[in-house]
């Protein structure tokens, strides 16, 4: 949009011209600068993003967040300040994600070898600060979150979980992997899910609770 030239500058001023450049899109021409060739793999990183991710209308992203290859983010949808989407994860419309999550990292199971996988939210879900939601380990498979749900802070959700729509975790909630979760559960604070573990709908676990077997609907539950 615009030709930027600068010539003499200190060091410090070159880095902040160079950065105030790429991210406002205009053209840069940089004369002696080290930072050329470092700019230019950068503007190329942002190239194969926009080729295989896709940011909707009205989506609101804050500083420091990352976007990674083959991310969807829903019509307005936020991400907070320092929001990474590793690879392969979609949001669905009117979702808040808040500071510090990371969505779609890499299963924590020694059977994954690469393989491509995915996380998959729904509209209107909340995650809020520090939540881990990890991709699935099989090829193609997917972890789930569905619409309207609220995951508290520090909660991780593992490789291959399912969780149903309406669905509360409190704070640090710890899911293995392969857990489903019905529709309108509520899942109290500092629980731990054993993996493989099915919870049925509008169910209710007390906090501190360590779930090793499968609970039916309706139920409510607390304590091993």
């Amino acid at each position: 949009r615009s030709l930027i030239g600068f010539f003499g500058l200190s060091g410090h001023s070159q880095l902040f011209v160079s950065l105030h450049v790429c991210l406002t899109g205009c053209l840069i021409v940089c004369v002696q600068s080290p930072l050329v060739d470092y700019f230019q793999r950068c503007l190329d990183m942002v190239k194969e993003l926009f080729r295989t991710s896709h940011i909707e209308d009205g989506v609101t992203i804050g500083p420091y967040c990352v976007v990674g290859p083959n991310c969807h983010v829903g019509a307005g949808t936020t991400l907070d300040a320092h929001v990474v989407l590793v690879k392969n994860t979609t949001l669905g419309k009117r979702c808040r994600v808040s500071s510090g999550a990371v969505l779609g990292g890499d299963p924590q199971d020694f059977n994954y070898k690469g393989q491509p996988s995915f996380v998959r939210v729904g509209d209107d879900t909340q995650i809020r600060e520090y939540v881990t939601v990890h991709r699935a380990v099989g090829e193609n498979d997917e972890t789930t979150v569905g619409e309207r749900c609220m995951i508290m802070a520090y909660t991780h959700i593992a490789h291959d979980c399912k969780v149903g729509n309406e669905v509360i975790l409190a704070n640090n909630v710890q899911m293995a992997g392969f857990v489903e979760i019905g529709d309108n559960v509520f899942i109290s604070g500092t629980c731990a899910i054993h993996q493989f573990v099915k919870i049925g709908r509008l169910t209710i676990i007390g906090g501190v609770s360590g779930t090793r077997q499968d609970i039916p609907p309706f139920a409510k539950t607390e304590g091993r």
